[in-house]
């Protein structure tokens, strides 16, 4: 998404068996453009993410993950909980 610039990732877990990689992650990136209608804050946010990577000949091959996009909108002011 180019209107989340300079992404970082943190592995802050790794765990590997068979062909399946299992990383938690914290993810890092600049709000430069709009996202679902909200205008860019030029504020760095912050985001988890739980990834199972399939990885076949040193490839990542499949990947499964699940992001913490409520939190994400919740830092971009796209979302308010009560």
């Amino acid at each position: 998404m180019s209107a989340l610039t300079d992404f970082r990732s943190n592995i802050e877990d790794i765990v590997a068996e068979g062909d399946k990689v299992a990383v938690r992650l914290t993810n890092s990136c600049l709000h430069s453009g709009p996202v679902f209608g909200v205008p860019p804050s030029n504020r760095r946010v912050t985001y988890t993410e739980t990834a199972i990577w399939r990885v076949v000949d040193g490839r990542v091959t499949e990947r499964w993950c699940n992001s913490d996009t409520l939190g994400l909108m919740q830092q971009l002011g796209a979302v308010t909980l009560k």
